[in-house]
């Protein structure tokens, strides 16, 4: 099972799939707070860092991109996870994701049962007590 009410900052510009991605989070477990883009992320984020557990960014959003939204995340809080969430294919986007701090890259063609495995081993990483 998945864990639940683990915090998740979702950020997508498209109103019908991050609507639908965020109904099914919640129906497994999770907090989610949707935001419709890199300025609302940021928004959101900044006041108050601590509070989620995971930041889902998509790469193609009208006024910043995910890479740009994440490495001003992680300058907030340095090792945040964020996994960026993408309907793009670059072949640079791999590279892009490492310098911003991100920890997965996933298509947005993954089903639903994938990318809640992905979150689940990206919260425990970063859940896991230092070695």
């Amino acid at each position: 099972m998945y864990p639940g009410k683990k915090r998740i900052l979702f950020a997508d510009d498209d109103l019908a799939f991050g609507g639908i991605t965020k109904l099914s989070l919640e129906h497994s477990g999770y907090e989610v707070s949707a935001v419709h883009s890199g300025y609302e992320a940021l928004r959101v984020f900044s006041t108050s860092p601590r509070s989620f557990d995971l930041v889902i960014l998509d790469q193609e959003m009208p006024d910043l991109k995910g890479t740009e939204v994440a490495e001003k995340l992680t300058s907030l809080r340095p090792g945040m996870p964020i996994l960026l969430y993408t309907g793009c294919q670059d072949g640079d986007l791999g590279g892009m994701a490492q310098v911003a701090g991100i920890r997965e890259v996933a298509t947005k063609s993954l089903s639903t049962e994938e990318l809640l495995d992905l979150i689940g081993r990206t919260v425990a990483i970063s859940s896991a007590p230092p070695p």
